[in-house]
């Protein structure tokens, strides 16, 4: 009989959130070959979507979207994981926030308080010209 795949370690994370943590791309994929349960936050109740927006891993949104996590699920906090990925000021951050756009989450998706992506932005004028650019694209759309 093998390791329990969802035993949570230091933290209260498991395997799965220890691996978006430390950006290891490899080990996600792996681990979720092996179904784990993806609803498991860690021990202030963060998944792994919210894991991936704090850290700026742009490469594991896809990844995650093709096992069925939500991009959606919004902490008690009141905040999804594209919002914690527009407090980031590096660029991965930036990307990060481009893969949730891509992957459907609105533009200006808002958390629980009403505030909008573009509002959560700190110091990272790439994201925020990012998220105009998404919004100017919305407008023209809904000229249509």
């Amino acid at each position: 009989m093998g390791a329990d795949i969802n035993l949570q370690g230091a933290g209260g994370q498991t395997p799965l959130m220890a691996s978006v943590l430390q950006g290891n791309t490899e080990n996600v994929v792996a681990l979720l070959k092996h179904d784990p349960d993806v609803t498991i936050g860690e021990k202030d109740g963060y998944t792994a979507f919210h894991g991936v927006g704090f850290q700026g891993r742009a490469d594991m949104v896809p990844i995650f979207m093709e096992h069925g996590l939500d991009p959606l699920d919004m902490h008690r906090d009141g905040h999804i994981g594209m919002h914690r990925a527009c407090w980031g000021g590096e660029k991965r951050h930036t990307d990060t926030v481009e893969a949730f756009l891509k992957a459907g989450v609105p533009f200006d998706h808002p958390n629980a308080n009403g505030e909008t992506p573009m509002d959560m932005v700190r110091n990272n004028i790439k994201t925020k010209k990012l998220l105009k650019k998404w919004a100017k694209e919305a407008a023209k759309k809904d000229e249509v």
